[in-house]
């Protein structure tokens, strides 16, 4: 191999390298966590959720309650809530709780196929927190049925009731009551 060519190979390769380098910088640059929206005392509350809750909601059409696991995980680099409702089950369904601008809103990912999303609204007590229809996917005239509101209310550390209302025919429907007492923290 001449002096010529492995100069060439030589370059070639700290070409190469320094290309790689500044695509990693530039990468890790495009990657950096952007700044945080500011956090609603709200919000603040249903992150203080996160862990594995156990409890019942009421039977269907007056029957028996029912046991319920529902877990709530932060996720998106702590933007977001996950909570899951009947873990493991085929009745699972999942809401995320996020940040909309100013406001706490949450999208419902219900068994009904369709996706509302809800507002929180203003409360007098700090451990109560309601959320009200705010649009969604799947909801065409808005008199499909799919769940209307719901209502946290943070009893203590560990126990937590949501009251789930059913919106059907253009009119509220029945409301679930969820009782929930933590099993586990996640940290």
């Amino acid at each position: 191999m001449s002096t010529h060519t492995t100069l060439r190979i030589i370059l070639g390769l700290t070409a190469t390298l320094g290309l790689v380098a500044l695509s990693t910088h530039v990468s890790a640059e495009e990657h950096a966590m952007p700044p945080q929206p500011a956090e609603s005392e709200q919000f603040a509350k249903i992150k203080l959720l996160v862990g594995t809750w156990e409890g019942t909601v009421p039977g269907h059409e007056g029957g028996e309650p029912q046991a319920i696991t529902v877990t709530y995980e932060l996720t998106a680099g702590g933007s977001v809530v996950l909570e899951t409702e009947h873990v493991g089950t085929p009745m699972e369904m999942i809401t995320l709780y996020y940040m909309d601008g100013e406001d706490l809103a949450l999208t419902h990912y219900c068994m009904l196929a369709n996706q509302p999303r809800m507002k929180a609204q203003p409360s007098e007590d700090p451990n109560v927190i309601p959320f009200e229809f705010n649009g969604g996917g799947n909801i065409v005239t808005g008199n499909e049925m799919h769940m209307r509101s719901v209502e946290h209310t943070l009893v203590n550390d560990d126990h937590i009731q949501s009251k789930w209302t059913m919106y059907t025919e253009g009119q509220p429907g029945p409301s679930s009551t969820i009782d929930l007492h933590r099993i586990q923290a996640n940290d």
